[in-house]
């Protein structure tokens, strides 16, 4: 879908040093781009597929998304619009550091938990890239920050304000 903004990933990674495009793999997992939209993605995905690594993987299994994750160095996030943002809980939940765009939606989902781009081009996406390598030796910092965020999507948290808001209304 183009609002998921695949594109901007392509760019960004293409636009890399070399000695670290050359090392880096973009890898897009989720469900088959919907037919109105899949000759857009085609296209895009022809033209960089030969200065980048991708690998797409649709409609995989639950163990063979979480091994995915588990073996990723960051979460490239560039979606334009989300309904939650599930990915994003789910690399947090993985402690991966996260490069978003920045929308409201992912600052309510990982708040101080990832590195947000505010403008919709390849190079500050790669910027950003650049910029996680040069300090992702502070790790610990944003997987604390992740901890904090996840702990707000919890189900008995998110129960819990549920009630204290239904019997605030019924008061």
């Amino acid at each position: 879908e183009p609002r998921k903004n695949h594109r901007m990933a392509f760019e960004a990674i293409a636009s890399l040093p070399e000695h670290i495009r050359s090392r880096t793999k973009l890898i897009l997992l989720g469900k088959a781009s919907y037919e109105s939209h899949r000759q857009q993605f085609m296209e895009q995905f022809d033209r960089f597929e030969e200065h980048i690594h991708i690998e797409c993987y649709n409609g995989i299994s639950e163990e063979k998304k979480q091994e995915l994750l588990a073996n990723a160095s960051f979460l490239l996030f560039p979606s334009l619009c989300e309904g939650f943002g599930l990915p994003l809980l789910e690399a947090m939940l993985h402690e991966l550091p996260i490069i978003a765009y920045d929308t409201s939606i992912a600052r309510e989902i990982c708040g101080s938990g990832a590195m947000y781009v505010s403008e919709n081009n390849g190079s500050a996406f790669a910027q950003a890239i650049m910029n996680y390598y040069q300090i992702r030796s502070n790790g610990n910092w944003w997987r604390q920050q992740q901890r904090e965020q996840v702990k707000k999507f919890d189900p008995s948290q998110v129960n819990s304000s549920m009630t204290t808001l239904i019997q605030q209304i019924l008061s």
